[in-house]
């Protein structure tokens, strides 16, 4: 199992959404979440914890199930519950938040995991990394074996993401950030997968209306959506922005 990067029949996404947002994201339009991604909103009337989603239907669907505001217990018993495995998982105030679907081969997930952590349950279990998102040395990871081969990094600039895709040879898969500050630009944890033969984009600095071009322009879809704050200047209430790096592949 890796992430579901096949072009779907139909898809949607959004950001700025609030729980019932999320939900109604997801059933108004009968579809599957592919994304489910939790961040500080610093530009809603309300700042606080807002989800960034994508929802999409696809030509053969599998069961998926989504849950947001759940401990790791409740997380934990959810999976045996459903005979599932996480698909991704990623924390807010109010608990984890994750997506399940079928479980199949063998498989492990870590909550609250330093990089180190992470490293060594891959090494120990032979496992490829098909998840990771969290803050600082803070991690959320899923893994899964047998797989393919996944390189993953822990707090990258930005300016280095493209410097490893050319190292590794790889596809960008996901990148979720993981420290941010007025005066600096933010670091992300990085999941890099094999090349499949897909053209593929990513971008970064975009409000939603580049996100939008750029989607029309490459007849693309997302896989990714990861929103950051970022310093806009002392005119600006509050002082910080919303901006997304995504990722994009096309139809």
């Amino acid at each position: 199992m890796s992430l579901n990067t096949s072009p779907p029949t139909a898809w949607w996404w959004n950001i700025g959404l609030d729980f019932n947002g999320l939900g109604n994201l997801v059933s108004q339009n009968n579809a599957l979440p592919v994304l489910i991604r939790p961040y500080w909103d610093a530009q809603q009337s309300q700042p606080g914890i807002y989800y960034a989603a994508i929802v999409a239907q696809y030509e053969n669907d599998t069961p998926r199930w989504w849950y947001c505001g759940a401990s790791p217990d409740e997380i934990g018993n959810l999976l045996a519950q459903n005979n599932a495995m996480p698909y991704s998982i990623a924390a807010d105030s109010t608990g984890l938040c994750s997506i399940m679907v079928p479980a199949q081969d063998s498989w492990w997930w870590l909550y609250n995991a330093s990089a180190d952590n992470v490293g060594d349950t891959l090494s120990d279990t032979g496992a490829s990394l098909t998840w990771i998102s969290g803050t600082n040395d803070s991690f959320y990871a899923v893994m899964n074996s047998p797989g393919s081969p996944y390189w993953w990094f822990d707090n990258l600039p930005l300016s280095q993401i493209g410097t490893q895709l050319e190292a590794t040879g790889g596809q960008l898969l996901s990148l979720d950030a993981t420290w941010q500050d007025s005066d600096n630009e933010p670091t992300f944890a990085v999941l890099i997968g094999p090349q499949d033969g897909s053209t593929s984009w990513w971008y970064y600095d975009l409000h939603e209306t580049d996100v939008s071009a750029a989607l029309a322009e490459n007849n693309a879809y997302l896989i990714d959506i990861a929103p950051y704050n970022h310093w806009a200047g002392a005119q600006v209430v509050g002082h910080d922005e919303t901006l997304m790096a995504v990722v994009m592949r096309a139809f």
